[in-house]
């Protein structure tokens, strides 16, 4: 009987192995915190802003994909800004606990016309076991094995008034998950691959369709250097605003997955961002789809001085390159 337990668990661990490996957790909630797309984007309101995100993946099936994330960010010196985040991944049994800090510089080439740098490092952990459960009685040996890596991302976004057009490489080191630093125990499994090097492509542009109401199309598309079925992902999403209080969003990806957003923010330093992903195809067309929440804050005072349009404040009656300082 342990020795089946023990064949389940290989075989789902390097099945988790390549979920993992293949592609980080998409959020939708890139929508109302850029830093999801880019490391370039820290800081790019001008705020110091910090988000809470849960997204939770097949409602109905117990151990379901789910991703809870923290997020801070703000300008510090002249053009510099820097950010730091914690998020954890989960799939039944398998984990990813991972710290991000991040570091952006933007650079004002024209009245109209700016560059964003942005660099990222991370520390990530894979590890088995439950949130119901203490480290101490989990004496299985499959439970206590854990794989570490250190990696680093870079993001450059060109902006030209409300044009954005962005390439990143989230993961350019292309990571080996090394195992723990000690001789494993005879016959345990020691949770080892490579992590692929991801490359990513968005573009978007603001409408300022009234004073009121304005409507952001975004495309993103993904690119795997592994050999997987489907090595190129995309994502379309339009964003509708109305006085930046209320937002309405609907999106399209790869995987015949559709979905919703809807946006609200019940006062100028608090927003709350809500999305629902479900598709007639798949493992989807039997579960709950993918839901997702954000709670963004804005600590502090507004500040004037931004690079892109926040979604704290008041809708601006002119575009915003025209009040950047």
């Amino acid at each position: 009987m342990f020795l089946k337990i023990k064949t389940i668990l290989v075989i789902l661990l390097v099945d988790a192995g390549i979920i993992f490996a293949q592609q980080l957790p998409f959020s939708n909630q890139f929508l109302v915190n850029r830093h999801f797309l880019s490391p370039s984007c820290a800081g790019i309101t001008g705020n110091l802003e910090a988000f809470l995100t849960y997204q939770k993946n097949t409602l109905h099936f117990p151990g379901g994909p789910e991703f809870k994330s923290l997020y801070a960010s703000g300008p510090v010196l002249n053009n510099m800004s820097l950010g730091v985040s914690v998020s954890k991944s989960s799939v039944t049994i398998f984990n990813v606990f991972s710290a991000q800090g991040y570091y952006a510089y933007h650079l004002k080439m024209s009245e109209k016309q700016f560059l964003h740098f942005g660099l990222s490092f991370e520390y990530s952990e894979n590890y088995l076991g439950t949130d119901k459960q203490n480290l101490s009685s989990q004496t299985d040996p499959y439970l206590l094995e854990y794989g570490y890596t250190l990696n680093a991302g870079f993001g450059l976004t060109y902006a030209y008034k409300t044009f954005q057009l962005g390439v990143v490489i989230p993961r350019m080191l292309g990571s080996f998950i090394r195992g723990q630093d000690r001789n494993p125990a005879p016959g345990s499994f020691d949770p080892k691959y490579s992590i692929p090097t991801l490359y990513r492509a968005y573009t978007s542009c603001l409408f300022n369709l009234t004073n009121s109401i304005s409507l952001e199309p975004v495309i993103i598309t993904e690119l795997y250097n592994n050999d997987v079925a489907e090595p190129i992902w995309y994502n379309i999403s339009a964003l509708l605003r109305y006085k930046e209080i209320t937002s309405l969003e609907f999106h399209y990806r790869q995987g015949e997955i559709m979905g919703f957003g809807l946006g609200f923010n019940p006062t100028k330093k608090i927003l709350v961002h809500y999305s629902y992903d479900f598709s007639g195809s798949g493992i989807m067309k039997y579960s709950s789809g993918i839901q997702e929440i954000s709670i963004g804050f804005l600590l502090g005072k507004s500040n004037k001085r931004n690079y892109q349009r926040s979604s704290f404040g008041a809708h601006p009656k002119q575009p915003y390159y025209d009040w950047i300082k």
